[in-house]
């Protein structure tokens, strides 16, 4: 972290200290070559930074949401099992990052058709004063971007183009997002505190 913060710039543009990751990086290169986007494998194994724009500190919020306080027994079970994939660091005593750290407040959901619930970092609060306040939609790293997931009438329209002609299958992509890496500049920003200790 102090390494990048020191550059002031993400880290794929200039520090470029690989970190750990669970894909393999050199596969993704050669299966890649003459993609549209040739840093997409750079962010891969530098990592991605959050598009984070804002020129003051958000507001940090040490308290959590009261579907988390009331279910302690899952967010333990969240931080064990992010702590051992390697997804957290900590726990900390005190905030981890200098000169501040932005803590946001956890947050549970059920899960559908099942007794568990999915634990939530809450990054748009406070309202107006949180990370995704200043984090914008329709840009990432100063371009044009917009993300739409496909819906299920999208979903409709590509089968039956297909004739339906198409083989369908589910997958579990539960730990999908914890693979894509954030940059160390952004670490600051996506802190959590739990029991007084800190993520």
């Amino acid at each position: 972290y102090m390494s990048v913060r020191a550059t002031g710039r993400p880290n794929y543009l200039q520090a470029r200290i690989p970190l750990k990751s669970n894909l393999n990086i050199h596969m993704w290169r050669l299966l890649t070559q003459g993609h549209d986007d040739p840093t997409l494998c750079d962010m891969l194994e530098y990592e991605f930074p959050l598009g984070f724009e804002g020129t003051t500190v958000p507001t940090p919020t040490y308290k959590n949401h009261q579907s988390a306080t009331a279910y302690p027994d899952y967010i333990n079970e969240f931080l064990t099992t992010e702590l051992t994939q390697g997804s957290l660091l900590g726990p900390f005593d005190h905030p981890p990052f200098h000169p501040w750290t932005q803590v946001s407040p956890l947050m549970t959901r059920p899960k559908r058709d099942s007794h568990s619930r999915r634990v939530i970092v809450d990054l748009s609060f406070p309202p107006n004063a949180s990370v995704n306040s200043f984090t914008p939609t329709e840009t990432y790293c100063g371009q044009p971007f917009k993300l739409r997931l496909p819906s299920a009438d999208t979903l409709q329209q590509k089968i039956s183009d297909m004739n339906c002609k198409c083989f369908l299958y589910s997958c579990d992509i539960a730990r999908a997002y914890r693979n894509i890496p954030i940059d160390p500049l952004a670490w600051p920003l996506c802190s959590i505190k739990f029991e007084d200790k800190y993520y």
